[in-house]
């Protein structure tokens, strides 16, 4: 429920999940890319724990979905009204 909803910073959550699945698709053969906003977190309402299982969510389609050889790329911006979380290939 929303009552759970606090501050995140969603930088951290995915450079936190790209640290943890950086080895996995290295050992699947491919190359887990990361492309953050420095010095500025990027900050949304939402349960922290639900935003990190959507993130390693993402991370796990991409990498059973791909070729191998394949860049999985991560990418996080922020405008004045939203966030965008991108994962591609």
């Amino acid at each position: 429920p929303k009552a759970r909803f606090r501050p995140v910073d969603l930088t951290a959550v995915v450079a936190t999940f790209a640290d943890i699945y950086g080895p996995a698709a290295e050992d699947s053969g491919h190359t887990l890319m990361v492309d953050l906003p420095s010095g500025q977190p990027v900050l949304v309402q939402g349960d922290k724990d639900l935003l990190g299982q959507v993130v390693a969510n993402l991370i796990e389609n991409a990498l059973r979905h791909t070729p191998t050889g394949s860049t999985i790329c991560l990418s996080l911006g922020q405008t004045a009204e939203k966030a965008t979380l991108t994962v591609s290939d």
